[in-house]
């Protein structure tokens, strides 16, 4: 099974470690896990076969700005 978990960061928080400790579970379990975030911030022990991707959070904000201006002019 092939995973994708999306947050934030995963720095300091209740919602963080869990969320690292349950992408670490399926990764230990054979499972393909991906993690998206928008700030490059790891606090938490993860699974080492569990990827890491991270999208600047200001890009997402330039292009949320954008698409609300679209809708706005259309």
């Amino acid at each position: 099974m092939r995973l994708l978990f999306v947050l934030g960061s995963l720095k300091s928080g209740g919602a963080e470690r869990n969320m690292a400790k349950t992408a670490s579970h399926f990764a230990s379990t054979g499972n393909q896990v991906d993690i998206l975030l928008f700030e490059n911030i790891v606090q938490f022990p993860i699974h080492p076969a569990i990827r890491i991707h991270t999208i600047g959070l200001s890009v997402v904000k330039n292009r949320l700005l954008k698409a609300l201006k679209l809708y706005v002019y259309i």
